[in-house]
């Protein structure tokens, strides 16, 4: 009869939570990265605004509703850039509490991955223990038998 883990169900299960959560903080990380990306974007177009804006000063060719215009678009950038700002802490923090739910998911299920692991062993010694014991049964059966065979002398 080979080795049986009574728990083994549960283990699947545990396994399966692990890969959903595991999943869920995938999830969490990617969206945290198309939000820095988007920050990124967004701090460049405020760069090349400001830069085109300093460039076409000296030339005289913005009026002043234009460089009023501009300073009313840097200013909506800017507050654009904030508020992803706080969208981003909010989903690291949201990331941060995944990988918590995750860590202790894989902590339960190694918990009974290691209780199986010692079970197995313990199957393993005691299997081994029947065979050296039927081996030396066998040798002392053939001792003895060699034993009546051999004249008294």
């Amino acid at each position: 009869m080979g080795f049986h883990f009574s728990l083994e169900g549960l283990l699947r299960l545990r396994a399966a939570l692990e890969q959903v959560e595991e999943r869920a903080l995938s999830r969490l990380r990617v969206e945290e990265r198309l939000l820095e990306q988007e920050i990124e974007q967004m701090a460049a177009l405020r760069m090349r605004q400001t830069s085109q804006r300093v460039a076409a000063v000296p030339g005289g060719s913005l009026t002043g509703a234009d460089l009023q215009f501009a300073g009313f678009l840097e200013a909506r950038l800017a507050l654009e850039e904030e508020k992803m700002q706080q969208r981003l802490r909010e989903k690291r923090e949201e990331t941060q509490r995944q990988v918590n739910v995750f860590s202790a998911v894989r902590r339960r299920r190694e918990a009974i991955e290691a209780l199986r692991d010692r079970e197995r062993a313990a199957y393993r010694e005691a299997e081994q223990q029947r065979e050296q014991r039927g081996l030396d049964e066998l040798f002392l059966l053939q001792l003895l038998r060699g034993r009546g065979r051999q004249p008294r002398g």
